[in-house]
């Protein structure tokens, strides 16, 4: 099984991925848990073309190693897939194209060398106030995306795709987890279990 956590930078995906990896080892679940980008990635630099093309090929490595780990019985959790590529690139991939339609048929169809696909999708939401309150605590300058405007055209985006689990990301971080794992747990009921 495997299983995506999406939202913009500051929503709280990291700590969910890390959360829901925690409960189902806990459960006895063999548990594998990634990010994208993966550290293979040298720098962040380009323009939305470029760096869709770079994270998809990013993506399309790690596949296989996710694909393995899933085929040897791992439910995998991922913080970040390709959601994540269409959210942050498609502004910037619709002006060079200079058509929304084009834009996103050729995000598609870059996208088709990834087979692998999610699951579950989980979505953290949060507003990009809070969330660029969150980043700038941190210390990291993010790809230029901690522009306000910026990162509520990411947020939308997300916003228009459907999802099998959303929480908010505004809530303590002990009660988001719990949230999301007991919406989770019906969806991974019939997966294999190591006996612990």
């Amino acid at each position: 099984m495997f299983i995506a956590i999406e939202g913009i930078d500051g929503a709280g995906k990291t700590t969910l991925a890390n959360g829901i990896y925690q409960l189902l080892s806990m459960e006895g679940y063999q548990v594998y848990l990634t990010k994208e980008p993966t550290d293979d990635i040298d720098n962040y630099r380009g323009d939305a073309v470029e760096l869709f093309l770079k994270f998809t090929l990013n993506r399309y490595s790690h596949q296989f190693d996710l694909i393995d780990r899933i085929n040897s019985g791992y439910i995998v959790v991922c913080d970040r897939y390709i959601r994540s590529s269409y959210a942050y690139q498609f502004q910037g991939v619709k002006e060079f194209f200079g058509d929304e339609v084009k834009a996103r048929l050729w995000m598609d169809e870059v996208s088709k060398i990834i087979k692998l696909r999610p699951d579950v999708h989980i979505y953290v939401d949060i507003d990009v106030a809070t969330a660029m309150q969150r980043v700038s605590r941190r210390g990291i300058r993010n790809l230029g995306f901690e522009d306000e405007e910026k990162l509520r055209q990411v947020r939308d985006i997300y916003e228009s795709f459907q999802w099998d689990i959303k929480v908010d990301g505004h809530k303590d971080k002990k009660e988001m987890i719990e949230e999301a794992f007991s919406r989770l747990k019906p969806k991974i009921a019939n997966h294999h279990r190591i006996d612990i």
